[in-house]
């Protein structure tokens, strides 16, 4: 057990958490199993089959990996948090969290394999845990892909790094400059910013805009709804976008179904599912919807509701799941 950070508690929403709801849309998980060995983080991929000459994963993975999440987020269990208590945290911590809320997919550079290169990265001064041979940062990653096997001290880099740009928002919250201490795990030896409030905001907002660029966070389109949506890569993506809400003192970032606009909900949300914001507009479509919905689902006979429970995945292994993720 770690003692708790005061500083953080300034961070906190309403939940009591510093992670911050958003449908941040992640690739899915079809990891089968993770263990601990030799101060490595080992992990591996279930089976692929092939199926009418196309290459599909199991997808009673993927929804129990999604499972395990939802029954995390419903404990009052929170992604930042955690990750943050691994840097002192033992070896079992670690493997625990990792079956919980995913792996980082590290490379041969023990970054997140869709990395950009240095010269991307918004701030190049930003600390790495590169091996030596690639201390000089000249490194390509056009052939990077995720090892299956991280060491454990990278995860409590990345651990110590993400609590020292807490504690440097929680100071630029209350218009103090970020502690000397905690820029040395974020930026590179003989790197410090100026003595000034806003160099100090720049320079944190440049170090996690580099974190989401390694984690590959990114707009997309989303052809069901019609809107542009924001995913990651996996784990270090959405830690990155966490850490992001942090910085800019929001309490949440989802997108409305109906408007497109970014709100703040109150309450847990369903990820990969439909959401209204608060505005008179919006929540008057969503009681039309509703209503619809319940007058459509009481005139179905008792057979119906039961294949509609199990719509089927569109192909891994004949699966069938009611996960909105998958419909």
């Amino acid at each position: 057990m770690t003692s708790r950070d005061v500083l953080l508690d300034a961070l906190k929403v309403d939940s009591g958490l510093l992670t911050r709801p958003t449908d941040l849309r992640r690739h899915l998980s079809f990891i089968e199993d993770i263990k601990i060995w030799r101060g490595t983080l080992i992990w591996s991929n279930g089976q692929i089959r092939g199926v009418r000459q196309e290459l599909l994963n199991d997808g009673n993975l993927a929804r129990r990996a999604i499972h395990l999440r939802q029954q995390a987020e419903h404990a009052g269990r929170g992604l930042l948090e955690e990750f943050i208590e691994l840097a002192d945290g033992n070896d079992t911590a670690i493997l625990k969290y990792a079956r919980t809320w995913g792996v980082l997919g590290l490379c041969r550079h023990h970054l997140p394999y869709l990395h950009a290169s240095p010269h991307e990265l918004p701030n190049e001064h930003l600390r790495l845990p590169l091996p030596s041979a690639f201390a000089s940062r000249q490194w390509l990653t056009r052939a990077c892909v995720p090892l299956g096997s991280e060491p454990l001290d990278v995860w409590r880099f990345f651990s110590r790094q993400a609590k020292a740009l807490l504690r440097i928002a929680a100071n630029l919250q209350q218009e103090a400059l970020g502690e000397p201490g905690d820029w040395s795990t974020v930026l590179r030896d003989g790197v410090t910013p100026i003595r000034n409030l806003g160099i100090h905001r720049a320079c944190w907002g440049e170090a996690v805009e580099s974190w989401m660029t390694l984690g590959d966070v990114r707009p997309r389109i989303d052809v069901m709804s019609k809107t542009i949506t924001w995913a990651g890569a996996d784990l270090f993506g959405e830690l990155a976008v966490q850490l992001a809400l942090v910085g800019v003192m929001a309490d949440g970032q989802v997108y409305c179904t109906n408007c497109g606009r970014a709100y703040a909900p109150k309450k847990q949300i369903t990820r990969g599912g439909v959401h209204y914001c608060p505005s008179p507009r919006c929540q008057k479509v969503a009681s039309a919807l509703r209503a619809a919905r319940y007058r459509r689902n009481k005139g179905e006979s008792t057979r119906e509701k039961c294949d509609a429970r199990k719509a089927r995945f569109c192909g891994p292994y004949g699966s069938r799941t009611n996960d909105p993720l998958f419909s």
